[in-house]
């Protein structure tokens, strides 16, 4: 499964991320291949589209409520945006 923007090739802000089955990505017009776009020196990065080039954003300014939807907006470059997630360490 795949992370896929909602209506095929939709660069709209405010559209839904949802799964979907993965196409190819030698695709040319596939929205189903995402980077992590690192914040130059630290564990800061972004999730971008390379078909939109917009971000994973957070709807509702970052509502921590379980179950919060995701969807794709244009990429802020401030820090303290939904856009931003930091790499963490997790140990058991």
């Amino acid at each position: 499964m795949c992370l896929d923007v909602d209506g095929h090739r939709n660069d709209t802000d405010g559209r839904n991320i949802h799964l979907y089955t993965c196409h190819h990505p030698d695709k040319p017009d596939t929205d189903h291949v995402w980077y992590m776009d690192y914040r130059f020196g630290t564990n800061f990065f972004r999730i971008k589209n390379m078909y939109t080039y917009k971000c994973v954003d957070v709807y509702g300014d970052a509502d921590p409520t379980n179950g919060t939807n995701i969807q794709q907006w244009e990429c802020d470059p401030d820090i303290d945006s939904d856009h931003w997630w930091e790499k963490v360490p997790v140990s058991y």
